[in-house]
């Protein structure tokens, strides 16, 4: 019951309030913590899947949807790029690899195999770029750009110029 309701009721004391007002209180506490775990549950379930799918989130969102109801490839794709920007996800994903033995001492292992091999292990180098990028192991990119208007020698000394920078960096 409202504050307003007990007035017009003229039911109101402070006590009454008060416990209609815990009973609000625990009951939002339940439902903070209800999606919390339903949240957390999504996320597992969603980097196992994730994983089960040889890291395709398209494929994932899709597979995820279809308990519930058909989904566009678009749209699964929108979603699989979104879940997989958030950091509930990408640590997740990284807990559940953890889990079934994809950490740093495995990934080491196939990088030095890769090393010595001489054939073609590109689908085996591609993995382990991956799991660089998901546990973000590699810095962030840097990225310059430039727009000049000069011409003739002006344009020469200015392109060098910028070079010798580039090669600073």
């Amino acid at each position: 019951m409202s504050y307003a309701q007990l007035i017009k009721n003229k039911k109101y004391n402070s006590r009454n309030y008060q416990q209609q007002n815990n009973r609000y209180r625990h009951k939002n506490k339940l439902c903070y913590n209800d999606i919390m775990n339903k949240l957390e549950l999504k996320t597992k379930a969603w980097a196992k899947e994730y994983i089960k799918n040889n890291f395709n989130g398209t494929q994932t969102a899709l597979e995820m949807a279809s308990k519930n109801k058909l989904m566009k490839r678009e749209t699964a794709k929108a979603i699989a790029s979104e879940n997989l920007t958030k950091p509930i996800y990408q640590n997740a994903i990284i807990e559940e690899m953890e889990e079934i033995g994809l950490n740093n001492d495995f990934i080491n292992k196939i990088t030095k195999r890769n090393i010595k091999q001489g054939t073609n292990i590109s689908a085996s180098n591609q993995a382990v770029d991956m799991f660089h990028k998901i546990k973000g192991n590699y810095a962030p990119e840097k990225r310059i750009t430039a727009n000049i208007s000069l011409t003739g020698k002006a344009l020469d000394e200015a392109i060098q110029d910028k070079i010798n920078e580039l090669e600073s960096l």
